[in-house]
């Protein structure tokens, strides 16, 4: 049995890398940020922000699989520990089947995110010819960097699930601290809209090169080499109850989080577009650093699970969300200190490239609710299942519906309001209630032992 409090002294080194990346992400993500709003029109920087909306795209290529992949993996392995995988006698049979078909699908869905991109974009464009932006090129480049991107992503979930957090989050410092060099180059080297799309492919390349050097290499060979049909898992049968479901959910988080951009950069142009995408990039890098803790121990809490430690796995769900609200609040009051002192008072970067005031606190609170509903279905999704499944659909149907609405006929600002509200409102408690349900079946499920 797995003694989460025994661990931590691992888990630390998991936390502190996976931290490190996260932390290094951030950082590309605010340079790339300041870069485009200081050296890119706002016209050429609105068309930068709808261009990186493509990345979201690929959930629907995806459909959830990584997560579920991740999931599977971490019940796998439960009973195994590091030095296991590269022991003689050990069966692996399993794992590596799941391997077998993480790479199939990764791979397919790969080839048909970058063809389909390729073909529907100039439907959406079409509007925006008169902008005279060549955008078809980069919009190319950056379909291919993605598909790249989303193969390797569903490996590392495997990877992960196995407990190999350390080794990936190394794997990833390299490809973003390689992704940040190439991108400045390419900018100053007059790039613009293909700085993103030649700096990922690059980057992925010099990461892939990097696995050689990692042991996780060598771990890799021990599951590959393992007779995959022994013991086949069916995707039928062992992955497709939970996929559909979390796909679905997927799919809704989509509509819920990144359809505003791209019907803003449609309803209200390219430069209002620019100041939203500005604004969620800096916003969405305080969720990516607060949520690093329930990144990281997923596969615990599924690890737990799997060993029917209930009680473990709630003392450290509730010292995990703890730490992720507390690193929220935090970085939202830098965030504020910076634009009200670095930008407002002082003007020194970004002046007039932020959404007003006002809707930048509303988004700030509405991710801190987020941060809790994400902990919250972590949390409830450790079990194989996905119990927010009825949630994500509601939300997503609404978001989508009333995002039109509100961004075409009246103003970003009242999609945001509206956002918030019913954020606070309904999707919170519904979230609290679906967490209190899935407690009692886990309690449940020990007392049954």
């Amino acid at each position: 049995m797995v003694n989460p409090f025994k661990i931590y002294k691992s888990l630390e080194r998991e936390i502190i890398s996976s931290l490190i990346f996260r932390l290094l992400y951030i950082l590309v993500q605010l340079s790339t940020v300041v870069i485009v709003g200081h050296f890119f029109l706002p016209i050429t920087a609105g068309y930068y922000f709808v261009l990186n909306s493509y990345t979201a795209l690929s959930v629907f290529f995806e459909l959830g699989v990584s997560f579920v992949i991740m999931q599977n993996a971490a019940h796998e392995s439960a009973k195994l520990v590091r030095a296991d995988f590269d022991q003689p006698g050990i069966k692996l049979n399993r794992l590596s089947s799941l391997f077998s078909f993480t790479y199939k699908w990764f791979f397919i869905s790969s080839l048909l995110f970058i063809a389909l991109v390729v073909i529907s974009s100039p439907f959406f464009f079409s509007h925006q010819a008169i902008n005279n932006v060549n955008w078809q090129g980069p919009l190319i480049v950056l379909s291919i960097a993605i598909g790249m991107n989303l193969l390797l992503n569903g490996i590392y979930a495997f990877f992960e699930g196995c407990r190999f957090i350390y080794e990936i989050s190394i794997i990833k410092i390299i490809q973003t601290v390689s992704f940040l060099i190439i991108f400045i180059a390419l900018v100053f080297s007059g790039a613009e809209l293909y700085a993103y799309g030649i700096g990922l492919v690059l980057s992925i390349s010099i990461s892939l090169i990097a696995t050689f050097k990692l042991k996780i290499w060598k771990y890799y060979k021990s599951i590959v080499a393992s007779d995959k049909n022994a013991d086949q898992i069916m995707w039928a049968k062992d992955l497709l109850p939970y996929q559909w479901r979390f796909a679905v959910s997927t799919i809704s988080g989509f509509l819920i989080f990144q359809l505003i951009n791209l019907l803003t950069f449609k309803f209200q142009g390219p430069i209002v577009a620019g100041k939203l995408g500005l604004t969620l990039s800096l916003i969405n890098g305080i969720i990516t650093i607060s949520m690093v803790w329930f990144n990281t121990r997923a596969p615990m809490f599924a690890t737990l699970v799997a060993n029917k430690q209930i009680t473990e796995l709630r003392e450290l769900f509730k010292k995990t969300l703890a730490i992720c609200v507390l690193f929220h609040l935090a970085l939202s009051i830098c965030f504020i200190i910076f634009k009200v002192v670095i930008i407002d008072y002082y003007q020194l970067i970004f002046n007039n490239r932020l959404l007003d005031n006002l809707s930048i606190y509303l988004l700030l609170f509405n991710s801190l609710i987020n941060v809790i509903i994400f902990g919250l279905a972590s949390f409830c999704r450790s079990d194989k299942n996905e119990p927010f499944l009825i949630n994500s659909i509601v939300f997503g149907i609404i978001n989508s519906l009333f995002s039109i609405i509100l961004i075409k006929y009246y103003s970003l600002f009242h999609f945001i309001l509206f956002m918030v509200g019913c954020t606070l409102l309904v999707n919170l408690p519904w979230a609290l209630n679906i967490y209190k349900g899935v407690l009692r079946k886990f309690l449940d499920k020990k007392n049954t032992v």
